[in-house]
């Protein structure tokens, strides 16, 4: 599924710790520090921190600001948990100090306790945060290799219907014209439109007009349908056919038929 991904551009952070056990947490710092490291690579490979245009808010006059990208925006919040984590361990030494100290105050201690608890809360809003805007970063990478794949493939799309009707517009202009002029009399509306078309393939092939070699696909049963609506108007043609409508002379059909194919034979 993910094979056209560029894995590389991917923010590949798979060791996030769960909780944080205190002062120091080696698994903490350690994640940070992967995180870290992989802004560092995807900016080496040309992805900006900063957006190319500058905010201007002018109904409200707020002068220029550059905007950060979703690269950006994770070093930002990533600077931010690195800075409540010094904190928070700087403060929890202080209190472990304050704790062991013969001379503690415990009113100081108390204070140090609830300080320690808003900076552990805060630091993991922030915590969370960087999770979030990893993952936002992530989903645009995603979204941005999906577009750009689908975009090529609907291209290439395009080109390939373009270049079949291009090499098949002369065969299926008379196929039309054909189909219009036989069902147009009354008496042919028994034949079925596939036998009427094998006809019209075999005039087309031994007049130097190339035909869709396969009549199955859905290029060109997306045209013959067309056609033929605008003919039958709801009309049903499903089910066979009787017996007297189950074979035409090629010998009478081409004597009838084969005007129409003049104007375009021999053209590119």
């Amino acid at each position: 599924m993910y094979k056209n991904i560029k894995k590389e551009h991917l923010i590949n952070c798979e060791n996030a710790p769960l909780s944080s056990n205190g002062s120091g947490d080696p698994s903490v710092r350690d994640y940070l520090n992967e995180v870290g490291k992989e802004v560092i690579r995807l900016t080496s490979l040309g992805i900006k921190l900063v957006n190319d245009f500058d905010y201007m808010d002018v109904l409200n006059d707020v002068p220029p600001q550059s905007v950060p990208t979703s690269l950006g925006l994770v070093n930002n919040v990533l600077n931010i948990v690195k800075d409540n984590n010094n904190i928070k361990d700087s403060l929890f030494t202080k209190l472990t100090l304050g704790i062991t100290s013969p001379a503690h105050n415990l009113d100081s201690v108390l204070q140090n306790l609830v300080v320690l608890k808003n900076t552990d809360e805060l630091f993991c809003m922030s915590f969370h945060h960087l999770g979030h805007a990893i993952g936002l970063y992530n989903k645009e990478v995603l979204q941005e290799t999906y577009y750009r794949t689908g975009k090529k493939q609907v291209e290439s799309g395009v080109l390939s219907n373009q270049q079949y009707m291009k090499d098949h517009w002369a065969a299926f202009k008379v196929t039309s014209i054909i189909l219009r002029e036989f069902y147009s009399k009354l008496e042919n509306r028994g034949y079925k439109p596939n036998l009427v078309i094998d006809k019209i393939e075999i005039l087309c092939l031994e007049n130097g007009i190339m035909y869709p070699e396969s009549r199955e696909g859905k290029k060109f049963t997306r045209v013959i349908k067309v056609v033929l609506k605008g003919i039958f108007k709801g009309e049903s043609i499903k089910g066979p056919a009787k017996k007297a409508y189950r074979s035409l002379s090629i010998s009478d059909f081409s004597l009838n038929y084969t005007k129409y194919l003049k104007p375009y034979i021999n053209t590119p």
